[in-house]
């Protein structure tokens, strides 16, 4: 039920007369009826079938694939309060199989599965520790007997063989959601599992499953933004279970499982009437309905749980919380606002918009331009029965939080005093104007949206999100300022958080589990039925200059210039041949310039400019390039094009700016001291290279203090005289779109020379190695490195297969063994990654992600895989299928394209890789594949990078791995 106490105080107070309401139309088609919203973008089509299923389609055929979700109403603000997390288990369950797939022998497998359901039960009412371990070793030991019988990742594996990417789920406050990204040939193929997946689920190797979800949590714990956002909620809603049940659940909940309830929560909320099937992608709508309608049709409808809170209480004054860890302090300060259903709704993204935009909001002009905080930004949450909006801030060096603090909320006064202008509002019209075309411009994007709207409203608030825009145009200064007394007063919930030791010290502890039989050869009779169901073929279709692009030269300009046919986000992105490896005060000098304005205009100007234009930029420096891109309404290319260049070559040294940057990098680099993954990534960087590596590719702490601020404005005009590729995707034909870039930019015929681009040089690795920096953590993070040989196009189809078949996915060698087998980790991975240059190694990778306890398992287990490949022959036929779907169907519209031709083209190649990989990949064997782990990794010395506590991990655990260095964040990072 809806809370509306709060929200109905405030109608009087708000003007919502002028809200734009679209008709709904209803349609039929033989024994289909379906409705439509007039003036809808997406022309969705909303069915509901007999059963009460809800399935939202719409076309795309700009790829021929299909993106799917299959939303559930139940998440887990449903969780049974006696048992939290229940909602997540169940996500996690419903990839194990059915009664047909899955297992090897269902009549033999049931009765171990309901002995381990009864054991379960027991377990979970047990109190005795003494009995607990007793009853938990013989959930164990069934276990183990009832994995002889069982397949494990079945689904993954006929999904994978359909070519499916991006097969995953969620779980959060009112739903849990399934995804799917499909070929369009492989429709009758998914509905076959899906219809079997939700009809007859089998929760079979419950408890290494569970042991993943305590991993899970333990993650969760090691994140401070997260124990700071859970505080947050539980303070912001004392009674809505928002705040009082987390999704993941306690870790009371979380090692008292219960089987029997799961189910009880299956059987009432999995019903056909809470739930949809959403499809956007190339399919006919009568062909696919028909189909949906066969397969799925038989789904039970039911009386799913609803969740009836109490309306909260208002909150009359200031909440203080705090939160201790190990990263850098930040403030957190949270208001409860209206259901995202209201009508307020767009009175409350006004709202929202105004304090924080990235360009042009009160944030970003007065604390984020000025250097007043060392980071600022507003958020809104906007969920089903109530929103939350949240204020964060980041001190400066010395800054005190409850400063910080006072900054952010003086901005929230100046808001609620009428402090803006009416060109910040238009302004904001124009950019969402900009960014719906954004999410709508993809499948995923379009399904999600259709995703939501069923979340929220079972689609009922859908003439709200298409009218959104004009809805958003008729809110009034007067609509933000009654808002904001009403939302943004002294009802608020402030987090600290704070640097230190956690003294709560949880986690969840480690059982003692047996690894399980994986069957990894095994296939069920409907595996194999849906595998050789027939899916037409698609042909691959490659990109090529002239075809899919135009490839226009101009002296040393080149454009790259992709006319679409459709309505799209006009995107520019201007590619400049010079990166940090060629000037390593690049990145500073690009930092410092936007803080910088002309002799006209300060920088506040620029970036407001900018904004009411409608355009979004960004600028970007990686290894050997800068990237400026635009992102915006393509009638205003023009004008922010000359604005960039204006200022580039205009900008005026702001000396105060300079020293406050400089203060705020050496800010920043003492709070990445104290950032995991960042050191992680730097302990790779420094197994691969050794002390000289692109971290430590930076001015030192001491230049730093030196450093000119006239020179580095001279390093950002410098970019114009390099050389310049220009990536446009538009609405405009290529002769339009070369007239308007020649009116926009000066462009420079004969470029400077670049300075060489430094090189770094791969470490040959002679002996097993330890690289170890101590981070109070729950977890530990271990990672394996080792260079291999130079990358050449003959190595991609090879590497691509050796990824997906060895550590690239759920049905991988790698997740199946440490995840589904052992138990080991929440995350884990291992392959070959792709250089991003031409004349650079692919590089081995793995990484495993474990609790303190589990530290020996996790690397024995990985060092296993390493240094024996498995070889599992279906496994590798399922992934080259996989592949070759993938690859014949995959497409790549938009900018996205345009991007990918200029990233092959930075390894060298001239031709779109893929049909080369189409090429080879029937005909690799493992006998082909064999030479990359065995002249690559297997059998070889690695390089072992970890990062954990040392109260957990101690000397005497590493040396068994090989010569142990100690890194501190000093040396890794290079300040």
């Amino acid at each position: 039920m809806r809370v509306l106490l709060s929200i109905l105080l405030l109608v009087s107070l708000v003007c919502t007369s002028n809200i734009s309401q679209a008709q709904w139309k209803e349609h039929q088609n033989g024994r289909f009826r379906w409705k439509t919203l007039e003036s809808d973008p997406l022309n969705a089509r909303f069915y509901q079938l007999n059963n009460g299923l809800t399935v939202l389609l719409a076309k795309d055929v700009t790829q021929p694939r299909i993106y799917t979700y299959i939303p559930i109403r139940a998440g887990s603000n449903t969780d049974p309060s006696s048992h939290t997390g229940l909602a997540h288990y169940l996500e996690h369950m419903l990839f194990k199989g059915s009664e047909s797939f899955g297992t090897v022998d269902y009549s033999k497998e049931k009765p171990l599965l309901d002995e381990i359901e009864a054991l379960f039960e027991r377990y979970n009412h047990t109190k005795n520790l003494i009995e607990r371990k007793r009853l938990y070793r013989a959930i164990d030991s069934v276990s183990g007997l009832a994995a002889k019988w069982a397949i494990a990742n079945e689904y993954d594996k006929m999904l994978t063989d359909m070519g499916a990417k991006g097969t995953n789920a969620f779980t959060w406050y009112e739903q849990t959601v399934y995804l799917e990204d499909i070929p369009s040939n492989a429709i009758d193929r998914f509905l076959k599992v899906q219809a079997e997946r939700f009809t007859k689920p089998v929760f079979r190797i419950f408890h290494t499953e569970l042991e993943a979800v305590y991993e899970e949590k333990n993650r969760s714990l090691d994140e401070d933004d997260w124990k700071s956002y859970e505080i947050m909620m539980r303070s912001l809603f004392p009674t809505h279970n928002y705040g009082q049940q987390t999704t993941i659940g306690t870790i009371e909940h979380l090692k008292n499982p219960s089987l029997i309830e799961i189910k009880k929560y299956f059987h009432q909320n999995y019903v056909a009437n809470n739930m949809a099937l959403v499809m956007v992608g190339d399919f006919e709508f009568d062909d696919v309905i028909d189909k949906i309608e066969s397969a799925l049709g038989g789904l039970k409808a039911g009386n799913p749980s609803q969740y009836k809170p109490k309306p909260e209480q208002p909150i009359l004054k200031p909440i203080i919380k705090t939160v201790v860890g190990p990263n850098p302090p930040n403030v957190m300060i949270g208001y409860r606002w209206p259901s995202t259903l209201d009508k307020l709704y767009p009175v409350a993204y006004m709202v929202s918009k105004i304090l924080f935009n990235g360009q042009a909001g009160l944030f970003d002009q007065n604390l984020n331009q000025p250097q007043l905080v060392l980071e600022s930004n507003a958020n809104a949450e906007f969920l089903k029965d109530y929103s939350v909006f949240s204020l964060s801030g980041r001190p400066l060096k010395g800054q005190k939080l409850e400063v910080t603090r006072s900054l952010l909320l003086k901005e929230v006064e100046k808001l609620k005093n009428g402090l803006f202008s009416d060109e910040l509002m238009k302004a904001i019209v124009m950019n969402a104007e900009r960014e719906q075309l954004e999410k709508w411009e993809t499948q995923q994007g379009k399904a999600s949206e259709l995703m939501e709207v069923f979340v929220l409203s079972k689609g009922e608030h859908y003439p709200q999100v298409v009218g959104f825009v004009n809805n958003l145009k008729q809110v009034t200064r007067k609509d933000i300022l009654a808002f904001a007394r009403q939302y943004l007063g002294q009802g608020n919930v402030t987090v600290f958080k704070r640097t230190g030791t956690d003294p709560s010290g949880q986690s969840v502890q480690k059982p003692s589990i047996t690894p399980v039989s994986l069957n990894a050869t095994a296939q069920s009779d409907f595996l194999k039925s849906v595998n050789s169901s027939n899916m037409p073929v698609i042909q691959p279709k490659f990109m090529s200059p002239g075809v899919d692009f135009s490839d226009v030269k101009s002296g040393a300009i080149r454009m790259l210039i992709k006319q679409e046919s459709s309505p799209v986000p006009a995107r520019i992105n201007l590619h400049f041949r010079k990166g940090k490896f060629n000037e390593r005060w690049l990145p500073i000098a690009l930092d410092y310039f936007k803080f910088c304005g002309t002799k006209n205009k300060s920088a506040k100007a620029i970036s407001q400019e900018f904004y009411s234009q409608g355009i979004q930029y960004q600028i970007l420096c990686d290894e050997k390039e800068v990237v400026i891109s635009f992102t915006g309404l393509m009638n205003q290319m023009e004008q922010g094009l000359k604005l960039m260049q204006q200022w580039m070559n205009e900008a005026t040294v702001n000396e105060v700016a300079f020293k406050q940057l400089i203060a705020n990098e050496l800010e920043e680099r003492e709070n990445a001291k104290q950032d995991k993954e960042q050191l992680l990534e730097a302990l790779a960087d420094y197994a691969r290279y050794g002390l000289d590596n692109p971290t430590r590719f930076i001015p030192n702490n001491q230049a730093l203090k030196t450093a000119n601020s006239i020179q580095m404005l001279q390093l950002v005009r410098s970019l114009l005289k390099d050389s310049l590729t220009i990536l446009v995707n538009s609405n405009w034909s290529s002769m339009e779109v070369q007239n308007m870039l020649t009116r926009a930019w000066t462009f420079n015929n004969q470029p400077q020379a670049s300075t060489p681009a430094y090189e770094f040089f791969p470490r040959t690795i002679t002996s097993d190695e330890v690289y170890f920096t101590p981070f109070d953590m729950v977890q530990s993070e271990i990672r394996w490195v080792r260079n291999g040989e130079i990358y050449s196009l003959e190595l991609l189809p090879k590497v691509q297969l050796f990824n997906q078949y060895f550590g690239g996915g759920m049905a991988s060698i790698v997740f199946q063994t440490l995840r589904e087998s052992k138990a080991l980790a929440y995350s884990t991975y291992a392959d070959y990654s792709t250089p991003r240059y031409f004349g650079e190694p692919i590089g081995f990778n793995a990484y495993i992600g474990c609790q303190a306890d589990k530290f020996h398992e996790s690397i024995q287990g990985m060092d296993s895989l390493i240094q024996f490949v498995p070889q599992n022959s279906s496994l590798l036929n399922t992934c080259k299928e996989s592949l070759i779907k993938i690859k014949s169907s995959e497409r790549y519209p938009g900018i996205q394209g345009l991007e990918r031709w200029n990233a092959w083209e930075r390894l060298g190649l001239n031709q779109d890789p893929r049909k080369v990989v189409l090429e080879q990949l029937p005909a690799l064997t493992f006998e082909k594949l064999q030479p990359l782990w065995l002249n690559g990794f297997s059998g070889k010395p690695m390089a072992r990078c970890v990062i954990a506590s040392p109260k957990k991990i101690k000397e005497a655990d590493l040396q068994r791995y090989g010569k142990v260095t100690n890194l501190t964040a000093e040396i890794l990072l290079g300040y």
